[in-house]
């Protein structure tokens, strides 16, 4: 190959190196530039309140409790109160079916 070929493929490697390019460049700003202004949507400001919502867990205790245990063995007739029910010092909790009344040795109002 003579040196006046050797020139020709170079210039055609450069020129068809500077049209990718240039052709790249059209393709990317094509497909990234926004489309007008129908792209975005439009938002007025106005003003509000600001409100806060908070969440806790955590356990209930008793401040008062007591286990009451019978002196021997005895079957209960009745259950004569309910989880969450406010009961007073004197009040019957539970009736044996022996006619013995477990009554509350203390007010319970918050238990």
């Amino acid at each position: 190959m003579n040196t006046k070929q050797k020139k020709k493929s170079k210039k055609k490697i450069v020129i068809w190196s500077i049209v990718g390019l240039v052709a790249a460049f059209i393709i990317s700003a094509m497909l990234f530039t926004p489309k007008g202004p129908g792209d975005f949507e439009e938002e007025k400001a106005t003003t509000g309140n600001i409100t806060t919502y908070y969440s806790f867990s955590g356990a209930v205790e008793a401040k008062n409790k007591k286990t009451i245990m019978s002196e021997g063995a005895a079957q209960i007739k009745e259950i004569k109160v309910k989880v969450g029910d406010q009961v007073k010092n004197g009040d019957v909790l539970m009736e044996t079916k022996q006619g013995d009344k477990i009554k509350a040795s203390f007010d319970c109002f918050e238990c």
